[in-house]
């Protein structure tokens, strides 16, 4: 959860709380016990709060609005209550699938920084995740972030020369990343319980275990994207990495674990690439050129060129031959 000094504090109750107040008056909840509330500087999609009741430290969600908002919602909150139930996040103090609104308990512990996870660390985030992948209950399917992928290199290619105003290589990355993309589709595994966006900010260690927060994202998806986009923020190599994915695939047969290790290093440079399409994207309807798009072009071109890339395409046409 964010520090403190992420937040701003605020003297009165805000206006919007009064949506809730009925659902939280239904756990004991009193305007008169909120001690304090902050609304962190980070988060602005969502009405996100935190709050100190009655002693206790909580985060709040205020319930969503917009077109398919509910739809989303109640994926989101079956999605959430089958993760807590298998320990890979906390138990919702309330979770309301109809429009979204959430109350949590507050987690203390940090968010992993780049470059500087240790094993211990990687082994505690690969026992969260093989938890979710292989342990959760089975999710609501949201976005499919491959499909989404093909689609957007599609516009691209469409539209070489107006991706080349955003950055001038964004073209030429795509047309390198149709064979990793069409490799990705054709070894998925089934769908499992997926977190569809391990950012960072949406891992709290607290020394002892992990747990993943913001489920908003999450789907029935291919588990070695959620792994792969772990890797790419945390900037996992060496012994980490290794500890990260003998602890994700534990038990798995040799022939299983080098296939689900070459997919993570394929899904690497897909995840940049993603980010990369979606400031373009969005970049196309503003009319404004995001300097995000550049940056995540340049990771996506250094990693198809990283050692480890040839290997894994030869392991994964190998293991599809020998099927």
């Amino acid at each position: 959860m964010p520090d403190s000094n992420d937040c701003s504090p605020m003297s009165a109750l805000p206006d919007d709380f009064a949506v809730a107040w009925d659902r939280l008056a239904g756990l004991g909840w009193r305007p008169e016990q909120i001690e304090w509330v902050e609304r962190p500087s980070q988060g602005e999609r969502n009405q996100v709060y935190l709050l100190r009741h009655a002693g206790e430290s909580a985060v709040i969600r205020l319930p969503h609005a917009g077109p398919k908002a509910a739809d989303r919602s109640a994926r989101e909150i079956h999605n959430l209550n089958a993760a807590a139930a298998a320990g890979v996040t906390p138990a919702p103090l309330l979770a309301d699938p109809t429009d979204g609104l959430l109350l949590l308990p507050y987690l203390h512990g940090e968010h992993p920084k780049p470059g500087m996870v240790r094993r211990e660390a990687a082994i505690r985030l690969g026992r969260c995740l093989r938890s979710l992948h292989r342990d959760t209950a089975p999710f609501r399917s949201g976005t499919d972030i491959l499909r989404r992928i093909r689609r957007r290199m599609a516009g691209v290619a469409a539209e070489a020369d107006e991706a080349r105003r955003h950055a001038a290589g964004l073209p030429s990355v795509v047309r390198a990343m149709e064979p990793v993309v069409a490799t990705l589709k054709r070894t998925a595994p089934l769908p499992v319980p997926c977190h569809g966006d391990l950012v960072l900010g949406n891992i709290i260690d607290n020394g002892d275990r992990v747990h993943f927060i913001d489920w908003e994202t999450s789907t029935a998806g291919d588990p070695h994207q959620d792994i792969a986009n772990l890797c790419l923020r945390a900037r996992l190599e060496g012994a980490p990495r290794a500890a990260l994915l003998e602890t994700c695939f534990d038990g798995d047969s040799e022939r299983s674990l080098h296939q689900a290790t070459a997919r993570v290093r394929l899904w690497e440079p897909a995840c940049a690439l993603d980010k990369a399409l979606a400031y373009w994207r969005n970049g196309v309807r503003s009319g404004d050129v995001d300097p995000r798009v550049a940056g995540w072009t340049q990771r996506c071109s250094a990693l198809l060129a990283a050692p480890g890339m040839r290997a894994a395409h030869l392991v994964l046409d190998l293991e599809t031959a020998a099927l």
